[in-house]
């Protein structure tokens, strides 16, 4: 559910193409009293899941799907195209749902407009807009823990870092000479609009403010006061390193401490790191694994959930 400006929303249903579709609903939050009911079946809906609802003041948002504040689902012109994620209706999002904590490499949270799905698709939104595994913001800047932009396409080593970008970041990238286009668009008369688009981006980036690498796995991060709040399992193996001296017994043995340490056998790290440049501020064990996106900083305080179902409060000394 999402309160905002005396208005509940939510929404109740499976799935826009299973069992009547999903409702959305809006509701004085004093009274109970329904102020609008919207359907989203096959035919209205731009995304078929339901999500944990936000809203920028202007729009809410579930998923890439966009609301006014009366509840009407709306597109705003442009927002489909995955190279302009800048913009109205700029938004957080994740297309498989905030609550997906499976670290699949073709999913992630985007601060943009848009996803593009497919072999071909997935890691395009990712060139284009500030996204990864878990993301946060302020008014101007968005920090987050991301693969490394060298590995950002197929199943490369998963070699992530930390990360600063402008709201609206620059976007690096090596256009192909039009010659060259168009001599390899009629080499390959079959290759589709979508193939060639892919190559046309493929060494797109957006720019970094900083990056920094961690020796943890980011699975839960929050900003406050000033400060980035990391918290995961150790890192304890090179993924690169890995693949070249895969047979050999030591890197079997990393490879077995490091799979004993993402399924919470180690003890877990908290880093307080700095917003100007990523680098560490101070460091704290954790008794059990976070739960992915489970940290939250509310009056002087951070909790984070474990998954043994511990609630652990810290505190600064002022």
């Amino acid at each position: 559910m999402l309160v905002t400006d005396g208005v509940l929303w939510c929404a109740c249903g499976r799935s826009a193409l299973l069992d009547g579709g999903v409702r959305l609903l809006r509701l004085d939050a004093a009274t109970g009293r329904k102020l609008s009911e919207t359907a989203l079946d096959p035919e209205s809906a731009k995304v078929g899941l339901p999500d944990i609802l936000t809203c920028d003041g202007e729009y809410v948002y579930m998923r890439s799907q966009v609301f006014d504040l009366e509840g009407s689902p709306i597109q705003i012109p442009g927002a489909r195209d995955v190279q302009k994620q800048a913009g109205p209706g700029t938004h957080l999002f994740c297309p498989t749902g905030f609550l997906d904590d499976s670290w699949w490499h073709r999913s992630y949270w985007v601060f943009g407009r848009s996803f593009a799905s497919g072999a071909s698709g997935y890691y395009m939104a990712g060139r284009f807009a500030p996204s990864g595994k878990l993301l946060v913001f302020d008014d101007a800047t968005v920090y987050g823990y991301t693969r490394k932009p060298q590995y950002f396409r197929w199943t490369t080593p998963l070699e992530r870092h930390l990360f600063a970008s402008s709201k609206e970041p620059d976007v690096l990238r090596k256009p192909r000479k039009p010659a060259a286009r168009k001599a390899a668009s009629a080499a390959r008369p079959s290759v589709s609009k979508a193939q060639l688009l892919a190559r046309e981006t493929q060494d797109a980036k957006i720019a970094h403010q900083w990056t920094q690498d961690v020796p943890l796995q980011v699975r839960a991060l929050v900003l406050s006061a000033g400060t980035l709040f990391v918290a995961g399992p150790p890192d304890v193996l090179d993924e690169v390193q890995a693949l070249a001296t895969y047979d050999q017994p030591e890197t079997q043995n990393l490879l077995a401490s490091q799979a004993a340490s993402l399924q919470g056998a180690k003890r877990s790290l908290l880093w307080a790191a700095s917003v100007t440049d990523g680098s560490k501020l101070t460091e704290l064990s954790l008794p059990g694994l976070p739960v992915f996106d489970g940290m939250a900083a509310a009056h002087g305080r951070l909790y984070v959930v474990t998954q043994p179902g511990e609630v652990l409060c810290f505190a600064g000394k002022e």
